[in-house]
């Protein structure tokens, strides 16, 4: 009876040592799934770290684009006031101008006026 214990104690250590070893491949299985796994997100946040750095190298390239463009717009309003400013007083000089024109031409009808009168 002996040697049957003994095979029935080796039979529950061979199941015992099968399931150990169905775990360990389980566990061992799990571990490389896991592995990938982290592979995979290091890839992934990679990716993203260097989209990343393209948005802020794209944010900053609009940025200053944005700042030379106010600036543009800054000295083309002065320049357009400046154009304004011309124009006003190219107006008035036009303005004096007809004036003395028109005085003149007063003047020359008032003097005709008197030669024919007399």
């Amino acid at each position: 009876m002996e040697l049957h214990d003994l095979l029935r104690q080796v039979k529950k250590q061979d199941d015992a040592h099968d399931y150990l070893n169905r775990q360990l491949m389980q566990h061992i299985k799990e571990k490389h799934e896991a592995a990938k796994r982290l592979e995979d997100l290091d890839a992934a946040h990679r990716d993203l770290t260097e989209k990343h750095e393209l948005v802020k190298r794209e944010h900053r390239a609009v940025l200053e684009n944005n700042t030379l463009l106010e600036k543009r717009a800054r000295d083309l309003a002065q320049e357009s006031q400046l154009f304004l400013t011309q124009l006003m007083d190219l107006k008035e000089k036009q303005i004096e101008k007809y004036n003395e024109a028109n005085e003149l031409y007063n003047e020359v009808e008032r003097m005709r006026q008197k030669y024919e009168m007399t």
